[in-house]
This record gives C-alpha cells, sequence and structure tokens, in this order.
C-alpha cells in the first residue's frame, strides 16, 4: 500500500568488482537457509507490500506481527472483485524450526462502528476465506499464497530515509556461531552513504576486518552485500564475501544486526550482534566511557 505522499524508493548501484561480489553471495544464499546453525527467519513486524504492485496510489498490503518468535498475527488490507475494500486477518503459532507461517483468513462483521458511540459491540465471525501461506526468505522478503491465487512476492514497506543513522561508530557484543555460541565485545565503525557501504569492526584487541560493498533500505533497516578481508582468523577470512541483514539503530542509537560472513561460496560465521551508537565527537569519561549518539549523530534535529 502506497500514498502520493509516502513513496517506496530503490536505488540500484554498480561498482565494479563489488557487483560480481554480491552476485556470488546471492547464489550462495538459499544454502544459508537450509544450515542446522541457522535459526528460522523472523520477519520484521509492520506493513508489508506486494512487489510490483507500488505506484502511489492507494493499494493492498499485508500487516504483520510476531510476538515471541512464534504467534503471529496477519492482516490482509485489500479489495473484493466489485472494489469495496475487505479486511481479512489469519492467526497461530509457527513450527519452531520453520521459517514459514500457515493459517487462515477469516472475515469478520458488525464489530464497533467509527462515530457510533455508547458501548462497543463485539464483531463476530462472517466467513472463512481460506488459506493463506507466507514463507519468510529474510526478516524483510518472502512469498504469499492467498486463497484461489497464485505466489507473490512481498517485502517489508519502506518509506523513510535516513541512512545517517548508520554512519557512526557502536560498541556491540556479538554472539559469534563459529566458537561455540561465544559472545564477544566488538567496534563497529560504519559509513552508509550514496549507496556505498564500508564498515570495520575491531575485536580482541588487533583483530579486525574491513567491510566494503553496498546496501539498500529494506523495512525499519538496512540490508548490504559485498566484499570483506580480516587480518586475523579469530575475526574472519582473509578473502571473503558478507552479507548483513536486518541492520537498525533505533531513535535512542541502539543497533542490532546480522552479519553472513562466507569464504569460498561456504558458510564462515554467523554473528548476531546488538549494541549503542559512541558519540565519537565526546569526551571520554574518567572512567573509561564515551556518551551515546545526540539528535544530531542520529539525523533527528528538525
Amino acid at each position: 500500500m502506497d500514498s502520493p505522499r509516502i513513496r517506496h524508493r530503490f536505488r540500484s548501484h554498480a561498482l565494479g568488482p563489488l557487483t560480481a561480489a554480491c552476485t556470488l553471495f546471492a547464489a550462495a544464499v538459499p544454502t544459508l537457509a537450509q544450515t542446522a546453525n541457522t535459526p528460522p527467519v523472523e520477519p520484521e513486524p509492520g506493513m508489508w507490500a506486494f512487489d510490483g504492485e507500488l505506484n502511489g496510489k492507494p493499494g493492498r498490503s499485508l500487516q504483520i506481527d510476531m510476538q515471541n518468535g512464534r504467534a503471529m498475527i496477519v492482516s490482509y488490507l485489500g479489495y473484493r472483485g466489485d472494489g469495496s475494500a475487505v479486511f481479512l486477518q489469519a492467526s497461530g503459532l509457527r513450527a519452531t524450526d520453520s521459517s514459514a507461517f500457515q493459517g487462515t483468513l477469516q472475515e469478520f462483521r458488525n464489530g464497533p462502528a467509527i462515530g457510533a458511540g455508547g458501548t462497543a459491540s463485539a464483531g463476530e465471525l462472517a466467513a472463512n476465506t481460506g488459506p493463506i501461506q507466507i514463507t519468510f526468505d529474510s526478516a524483510t522478503t518472502g512469498t504469499v499464497t492467498l486463497p484461489g491465487d497464485v505466489p507473490r512476492r512481498i517485502s517489508r514497506f519502506h518509506y523513510e530515509e535516513y541512512p545517517i543513522r548508520f554512519s557512526n561508530q557502536f560498541a556491540v557484543y556479538g554472539n559469534f556461531d563459529r566458537f561455540v555460541g561465544a559472545i564477544v565485545p566488538v567496534t563497529l565503525d560504519i559509513k552508509a552513504e550514496n549507496g556505498v557501504f564500508t564498515m570495520q569492526y575491531i575485536h580482541t584487541g588487533t583483530a579486525q576486518c574491513n567491510f566494503n560493498g553496498t546496501y539498500r533500505l529494506v523495512g525499519g533497516g538496512l540490508q548490504s552485500e559485498g566484499k570483506v578481508a580480516c587480518n586475523s582468523s579469530l575475526a574472519g577470512p582473509a578473502d571473503g564475501t558478507y552479507r548483513i541483514e536486518s541492520l537498525t539503530v533505533g531513535r535512542t542509537g541502539m543497533i542490532t544486526g546480522r552479519l553472513y560472513v562466507l569464504r569460498d561460496l561456504q558458510l564462515y560465521a554467523r554473528v548476531d550482534f546488538a549494541g549503542a551508537c559512541l558519540n565519537s565527537r565526546g569526551a571520554v569519561f574518567a572512567a573509561g566511557g564515551r556518551p551515546g549518539c545526540g539528535a544530531a549523530d542520529l539525523g533527528l534535529q528538525p
């Protein structure tokens, strides 16, 4: 669903060798979903759009919400064959090891009306419309099959441009599956501008990696792919590729994300990380800490 004031933007950037690296990584991504150590995809809650239908005019959408990793509610906002609006909803629990959702879309009636006043009445089931199935291949992309329809691609709706939030330094803890779930402190120095993404991360003192690639804003976060070079096996491969998914920076400067690192097209490590933005211009506290990022660092000032 879209409106004249909220536009979906997608920018492609050709960056020579990085394009080839991203293509190779994309070819290897399906194998990651089958890796025993890779957990099921957790979709980003919010409004999801049907790919190819965003044109700046009113359309249809899915509203997806999930809590505790399994319970999911999916609402379909669309139209009937006669053009009238329709609201459908399905809910249920996903299997613990599955990246898919299955449920029955239901239509309701006789619920509370806008401006009706008085005591709100409870709605009632009008009809079971049929089964819905969604398979998520990332936190912001998937495929939905509606009753009587063919499978269609969907993606988390993106409507805000704020890459300035990512261009900061962050102190995070990373959960490295390569080292049996070891959680280690990591410093991330990120810059995302005009489709170009660079990141340096440092941990255990001198072990560090340099990431160079492209990025695009998806849903409420950022996704990046490209090449990575590390100076120590403690950090990563000397020559590999990477993919960052669901990289988000909130209004308070808290960062979360998931990083896949490949060597020779084989999964080298998966890192889930979370932390906080550091004010690079702030003074170091006596105890050794640094202040967090302010509104200007996060692009929140008018």
